[in-house]
Order: structure tokens, then sequence, then C-alpha cells
């Protein structure tokens, strides 16, 4: 909890790898999120005010002023606003099951204490 309180580097993740190697750049605003983006988000553990708990996700669908965007979408520049990011999260096996889905739209500053994003290198958004 105390690196993430830190906003300590090694807490990015993928996002501080992509960036430091320069494969990607870093997105800070959700207002800048778009699909494709590699989010690494960190939330207080259930139960344990002292424990934080992780996982790395990709952005699937952004909800802005302009409607929702998502893979299929245009990539056209200028400002948007964000009002929620719905994450494509993955585990290894459920239930015995690949465990691949697509969680609800979330404001990331408001559903996780911390987050860090990246954009690929090669995404057809443009950063601002």
């Amino acid at each position: 909890m105390v690196l993430v309180n830190n906003d300590d580097a090694r807490m990015g993740g993928v996002v501080t790898a992509l960036t430091m190697s320069g494969q990607g750049s870093e997105v800070s605003d959700k207002n800048d999120l778009r699909p494709g983006d590699l989010l690494q988000y960190w939330k207080q553990k259930p139960g344990e005010p002292s424990q934080a708990a992780g996982h790395a996700v990709v952005v699937h669908r952004v909800r802005t002023s302009e409607g929702v965007l998502d893979e299929r979408s245009p990539s056209a520049e200028g400002p948007r606003h964000v009002s929620g990011i719905g994450v494509l999260s993955a585990h290894t096996e459920r239930d015995g099951q690949p465990d691949v889905y697509t969680k609800g739209f979330v404001d990331p500053d408001v559903a996780y204490m911390r987050w860090f994003a990246v954009r690929p290198a090669g995404s057809p958004w443009a950063m601002r």
C-alpha cells in the first residue's frame, strides 16, 4: 500500500515497462483514455485497509460525451469528456474454463484508488 500511495513507478507494471522502453506513451488523464490502452489499477483490498490489490486490463470501451468509443470507432482527434471505461479482464482459468470478460463502465478516478495507463506504439488514437 505504501508503494501505491507514494506513486512508486513499479506500481505501473506494464505501463511503466512500455513507457520506459519507448513502446508506448503514458496516459495520465481519464479524458485521454481510448480503446486499446493498457491500464494497471489498484484498489484497497476488501477488509484489509493496509493492503492493495491490483490488476492489468485492456481498455475495451470508453463512454464519452459524444457516445461510446470501441475498437471500431474512427480515431478522431480532439478532447472528449470521459465518464467511464469498460475494460477487458482476463484470468488464466475460473471453474475450469477460460476466464476473459468485459467489465461494465466505471469512472477510473472513482473506482480505483490509483491507476496507470499507456497507449501502445502504433495505436490509431493520437496522443494530445
